[in-house]
């Protein structure tokens, strides 16, 4: 995914890029480019053959997992892949299993859990689970009750429905005590998946939250992520075992019981009414460009919209469940939820939209890694190692963290010093959700550009947050995950991913990553540092020298704070075996 050049293919250090190209440097009133140039990103790579890449085709065959061949859609849309997860619940006549690392207790969340409580009173058979460490102090999400446990305990009463929540926070503290030299500590099932009736999944990036699926139109920030919708049996009964591993691990999960004091807190009303209001809101007629510019400014509008919202959900509730019931609570949070959908006006009327993309029909494997503290099993990062092994042209990745353990390093300075272009975009301070791993990353960027040759590195410095986890090997194969490129998904969390042989499911992820360089509101730059005229890296007394980086587009004291932290974490890093895999690039 190079940026302003063509990386050189033979096996040397990149010879350009100490200067910012005349073509880049133009920028907009506001500080930003004003246009992308022509990149090696949207070069001519494809052809009516598909691309000869021996080496990769057997790798992808000598992945210890079955293939299957599958109906896929990439999911790079946010309203998209929130419709595609409803549409596939709709469908849901046997069962439903559904993970996620976040699940917050916001208007989607509770919908979602609504249209599954819906599913569960009409006998088909529910599993979800949710993870403690991504809802650390349980306020935003389910797994307690001065969050919403008491939503989980509506559902779990009925008798087709469980839910589980994954190493909650007692039994973190004794896997701490048990694992004095690890991470076993924050273990995380980080897993996104809902499959259906096995039959269909959405898997990838997304948990489920209101930051993953609103539109930068409606919020700036938003964020940008990755999923993938499957069909087909076999894909879909590879997805239910990586849920079932985690889900039936007794040792590390806690039962989601009935309420011992006979759930007087009812909260049926409020799961069926955030259903009902998300339905109708995804059903309605699109909002005009004028609608939508006068509810933009005009808040009492929005107010008196919620109003109308809530109303028709708490009379339509009786309708859909006549056992449901409301607390004194329930219609006040009724309105909190139709106060927090309004505010989504580009979602309204999803369901009649165009989708962007079709499926395709291609050959899949699915890759599982159970967290640290759950059965050894890990299939994802010896992938990951043996398909960066067998490129032989590019690698393009996307990940929103930017950690590079020493294997990641090796396998990747073994790549290009092979001639393979690597390209790598991922969040800086100005986008990142993560401050730790910027922490990583600020200390780390230039030290990994002048070791590894051929690698390109691009830094989002735009208003949305980038969570997508994707990967394109040769644009031949394509990787779509919930794997981070960071310690902790390497050596601590469950990760589960889909890879997906075939040159036109490939062609459409590159055009994905290829919209997020022409987007603004992710602003990605090229992170450069100073060569000289044999391209080898330029290094002072300081270090490496910056051409462009954080520097050109964070606000110093932003930095400043991070050196101090960068401080701290080198000594962490060189001083605990916890942290042994990412020494490489610690220190001065």
């Amino acid at each position: 995914m190079k940026i302003n050049q063509t990386r050189p293919v033979q096996s040397a250090p990149r010879g350009q890029g100490a200067t910012i190209p005349a073509d880049f440097s133009e920028e907009t009133s506001d500080g930003f480019v004003g246009s992308v140039p022509e990149t090696a990103l949207n070069r001519p790579r494809f052809s009516s053959s598909a691309p000869t890449t021996p080496g990769l085709r057997t790798a992808f065959e000598e992945l210890n997992t079955s293939p299957h061949v599958s109906d896929l859609r990439l999911l790079s849309d946010n309203a998209e892949s929130w419709m595609a997860r409803w549409d596939l619940l709709s469908t849901a006549t046997e069962h439903i299993n559904a993970q996620y690392y976040t699940w917050d207790n916001d208007v989607f969340g509770m919908a979602m859990l609504g249209h599954i409580y819906l599913k569960a009173k009409e006998g088909v058979k529910t599993r979800i689970m949710v993870d403690a460490v991504g809802d650390t102090f349980g306020k935003r999400g389910f797994k307690s009750h001065r969050g919403g446990r008491d939503y989980l305990q509506e559902l779990v009463a009925l008798p087709s429905a469980e839910a589980r929540v994954y190493h909650p926070n007692h039994q973190k503290l004794l896997t701490a005590l048990t694992h004095p030299t690890g991470l076993e500590g924050i273990a995380a099932n980080h897993d996104k998946i809902l499959e259906v009736d096995g039959r269909g999944v959405v898997a990838g990036g997304r948990n489920i939250s209101h930051h993953y699926y609103m539109h930068p139109d409606d919020k700036e920030d938003a964020w940008r992520d990755t999923d993938l919708m499957l069909t087909g049996g076999g894909t879909a009964g590879e997805f239910q075992d990586a849920f079932d591993v985690e889900f039936e691990n007794d040792w590390i999960t806690e039962k989601v019981g009935k309420d011992k004091l006979g759930n007087w807190s009812k909260k049926s009303g409020e799961l069926v009414g955030a259903y009902f209001m998300m339905e109708s809101w995804l059903k309605a007629p699109p909002f005009t460009a004028e609608e939508k510019e006068f509810l933009r400014s005009d808040k009492d509008a929005r107010e008196k919209l919620a109003a109308t919202v809530a109303r028709e959900a708490e009379s339509s509730v009786s309708s859909l469940d006549p056992s449901a019931r409301f607390n004194k609570n329930s219609k006040a949070r009724l309105h909190e939820l139709a106060s927090e959908l309004v505010e989504h006006l580009e979602l309204r009327g999803a369901s009649h939209k165009e989708k962007s993309s079709n499926f395709k029909e291609s050959e899949v494997k699915v890759i599982d890694t159970t967290s640290s503290v759950g059965k050894p099993l890990d299939e994802m990062n010896g992938a990951f190692v043996s398909l960066i092994d067998s490129a032989r042209e590019s690698i393009d990745i996307q990940s929103p963290y930017f950690v590079l353990t020493d294997g990641a390093t090796d396998a990747l300075k073994r790549a290009g010093e092979r001639g393979v272009e690597i390209s790598i975009a991922t969040n800086t301070p100005s986008s990142t959700d993560s401050g730790h791993t910027q922490v990583f990353f600020l200390n780390d960027w230039k030290k990994a550009l002048a070791e590894i040759p051929n690698l390109t590195l691009h830094g989002a410095t735009g208003q949305r947050k980038m969570h997508g986890k994707m990967a394109i090997f040769d644009d031949s194969l394509t990787v779509v995950s919930s794997y981070n490129l960071d310690l902790v998904s390497k050596e601590v969390n469950g990760e589960v991913g889909a890879v997906i042989w075939g040159p036109e499911f490939a062609k459409e992820a590159r055009a994905s990553m290829e919209q997020d360089f022409q987007d603004p509101t992710v602003g990605y730059r090229e992170y450069q540092i100073a060569r000289d005229a044999d391209g080898h890296a330029i290094e002072n007394e300081q270090g490496f020298i910056s051409t462009f980086g954080p520097e050109n587009h964070v606000e110093p004291a932003i930095l400043q704070k991070y050196e101090k932290k960068i401080k701290r974490w080198n000594w962490i890093r060189e001083h605990l075996p916890q942290f042994k895999e990412v020494r490489r690039f610690a220190g001065d």
